[in-house]
């Protein structure tokens, strides 16, 4: 019984531990997106599209990474327990709750950053003539993820030249690619309404015309 209880006191510690660190996480979104929108704001010509919904999805994907990696740690706080005493016991679950929080912070602050950068938007920016968007997170290498990478990547934004955009094509459902000598990128909506919005803002600022459909 006492060992039940102390595992139900743990979860519920765990619990408000990740509350806690999911507060930062909020705080962390709403000052970068400000900051982006005081610094796209402040510069003229420049349209926005942007999506809501997508800002769902990756908020709904960032709290199941909180509450899996909260109940990860529970389960590693309470491994021990079969092979030491219970003061042991409990000395490792106070480990665990002080360490998971600080584990926890930079992924998170990072997930913030994506999560504002994602709904801020595409950026069409007619004074240099480059389209801004998220950060390419499938355009990188085992040994880039193996190192994090992807991690610092998620809180930064990529520049293209649209005048070297040299093809278009959207995919079934709400998906639409650019293509040059800079690669491909995905670009992903909610819905197609704002996918043929991005389109249409495109193909008025660059000479290719036609978007191939393939399985619209």
């Amino acid at each position: 019984m006492a060992k039940k209880k102390d595992d139900g006191s743990a979860s519920i510690l765990l619990i408000v531990v990740a509350l806690f660190v999911f507060l930062p996480f909020l705080i962390f979104g709403i000052f970068f997106y400000r900051k982006l929108k005081r610094k796209y704001s402040a510069i003229p010509n420049v349209q926005r599209v942007y999506d809501i919904g997508v800002l769902f999805k990756t908020l709904g994907a960032s709290i199941a990474i909180i509450v899996v990696s909260a109940v990860l740690a529970l389960q590693l706080s309470t491994l021990p327990t079969k092979f030491v005493s219970p003061e042991t016991s409990q000395y490792i679950i106070r480990i665990m709750l002080v360490l998971y929080p600080a584990v926890m912070v930079w992924p998170m602050k990072k997930m913030a950053e994506r999560i504002a950068i994602e709904y801020f938007g595409i950026i069409f920016n007619d004074n240099d003539r480059t389209m801004i968007l998220p950060a390419d997170l499938g355009n990188m290498g085992l040994g880039d993820w193996l190192r994090l990478k992807f991690l610092s990547r998620m809180g930064e934004q990529d520049s293209i030249d649209i005048r070297k955009i040299s093809n278009i094509t959207r995919e079934k459902g709400v998906n639409f690619y650019i293509h040059g000598d800079f690669g491909s990128r995905r670009i992903n909506f909610s819905n197609k309404q704002k996918r043929d919005e991005c389109i249409s803002a495109l193909q008025v600022r660059t000479r290719v015309k036609g978007a191939r459909d393939y399985g619209y």
